[in-house]
């Protein structure tokens, strides 16, 4: 499975569910979940040993979980634009991760398809394909609601005093004048949760491009692994990774509560194999049993972990 098919396949849905959403008075809601540097071999499901990820792991239990699923690039931006139009990156508009890097009016995306079907769309998280001011905004693209981050350096910093909220700066007040008391991916987990609460009367798309693992490994606590004897940077990764998997699970429990949850389809993957700024990406075998990793057009650079979960749609196991 690649990124491009992701596209391709939801316009196919999109004519069928159009054409059958009256007679099941229901059109399926969609969960895009995309990781940040995620290798294929950083998650429990696919031969992790050490980082925990129960609710990944079962995802894929529930699901179905791709060992084939290759990013569109091996790297952020060009990867993010494939996913978003399909495009393969011999056309696509982005083909890296230059700071002036944005998609046209020209340029159609997964997200104004759904809008055009009558979804409502948000993107939460990293968006890379667009600055402010942009023809590349998210808010322009398809997407009636987003908040996080627009360019890629911003995206390093956990603790950043700012975010973008639909076009506009805003102030993360306990991160200003140096304090680290907000984590943005917290943010992005929370803000999740609080769209599901908004829109559980109506279908939507929502891409949830988490930071996590990218770049600084920057954690809240290290926990639940601040005894084992490992670099201070491994047991943050662990962490994160961990952290991601418990906001996905809350993910669930919060479709379960809403009664959305045979009714949504939701997609988990990453933009591209693991990098090894600030980390060691062998200490936890992050790219499995393939060589290469982040920028490197091998296995390990390319291929990553994929799971679909839609109860009652999609065989579990």
């Amino acid at each position: 499975m690649l990124f491009r098919p992701f596209v391709t396949a939801l316009a196919a849905f999109l004519v069928l569910s159009h054409t059958t959403a009256h007679a099941a008075h229901a059109t399926p809601n969609i969960i895009f979940i995309l990781s940040d540097d995620l290798g294929y071999g950083d998650v429990g499901c696919y031969g992790q040993k050490q980082i925990k990820t129960p609710n990944i792991d079962k995802m894929a239990q529930e699901g179905l979980k791709f060992t084939s699923c290759y990013a569109g690039d091996t790297v952020c931006a060009p990867s993010r634009c494939t996913l978003m139009t399909g495009l393969h990156t011999g056309h696509s508009r982005i083909r890296g991760n230059g700071n002036n890097a944005t998609l046209l009016s020209s340029d159609i995306t997964v997200a104004e398809l759904l809008q055009k079907a009558g979804y409502r769309t948000s993107l939460i998280g990293k968006w890379g394909l667009g600055e402010m001011g942009s023809p590349g905004m998210p808010n322009k693209k398809g997407f009636d609601e987003s908040f996080g981050y627009l360019n890629q350096v911003h995206a390093h910093d956990y603790y950043t005093d700012y975010l973008i909220t639909n076009g506009h700066r805003v102030t993360i007040e306990g991160n200003l004048n140096g304090a680290r008391q907000v984590y943005s991916h917290d943010l992005f987990a929370n803000t999740s949760l609080e769209f599901l609460e908004r829109n559980q009367h109506n279908p939507f798309f929502l891409y949830l491009a988490f930071t996590i693992p990218h770049m600084k490994m920057e954690v809240p606590s290290d926990e639940p692994y601040s005894k084992e004897n490992w670099p201070q940077s491994q047991k943050n990764k662990a962490a994160m990774i961990t952290r991601m998997d418990r906001d996905i699970g809350r993910l669930f429990d919060k479709l379960k509560e809403l009664n959305l949850d045979e009714n949504t389809i939701v997609f988990f993957t990453s933009d591209n194999g693991p990098h090894k700024e600030g980390v060691d990406p062998e200490f936890f075998h992050a790219s499995g049993p393939f060589r290469g990793i982040k920028r490197d057009l091998t296995e390990g650079g390319i291929r990553e972990p994929s799971i679909v979960r839609w109860p009652g749609k999609v065989k579990a196991g």
